[in-house]
């Protein structure tokens, strides 16, 4: 009998304690994603030849592949080289007389982002003008570096 009371106590005690009402909430998940574009490598080469035997102007081409998240329309630019002078974007010669040639720089881009997985391709198009080199220094490479800037 001692133990049918128990029994009856521990039936009660747990039904008190299941007659409380449960409760829910709902939790509401959102996902941004940050619309970017970046380049798929730090730094590209474009080397021209230029030979001063030509009538024509020099025109050199460089593929730079970049990914922007789907559904982001990205703008591409040049700015003006390390040897930017007197408006024009100058290649220059590392040693004296430091001779410089005027070129010019248009990045066409590759399309609207497809997501990381889509790699796309602009286009950089570097023209010399035939008159700027064909009197240049043979003896010495003539440089300059321009950043590519790539915004969403």
């Amino acid at each position: 009998m001692k133990s049918l009371k128990l029994l009856v106590a521990a039936g009660l005690a747990a039904a008190a304690f299941g007659a409380h009402a449960a409760d829910t909430n709902t939790l509401t998940i959102n996902g941004t994603i940050t619309g970017t574009c970046k380049f798929n490598a730090a730094a590209e080469t474009l080397a021209m030849t230029l030979d001063p035997t030509s009538a024509a102007n020099a025109v050199g081409t460089q593929n730079i592949q970049y990914w922007c998240t789907t559904g982001t329309t990205p703008v591409l630019a040049a700015g003006n080289g390390n040897n930017f002078a007197a408006g024009s974007n100058n290649l220059k010669q590392a040693a004296a007389p430091n001779a410089a040639i005027p070129y010019t720089i248009a990045v066409a881009g590759g399309g609207n982002g497809a997501g990381k997985s889509t790699l796309l391709t602009a286009v950089a198009t570097v023209t010399i003008l035939n008159a700027n080199y064909i009197n240049a220094d043979a003896t010495s490479v003539y440089t300059d570096q321009v950043v590519i800037t790539l915004t969403p």
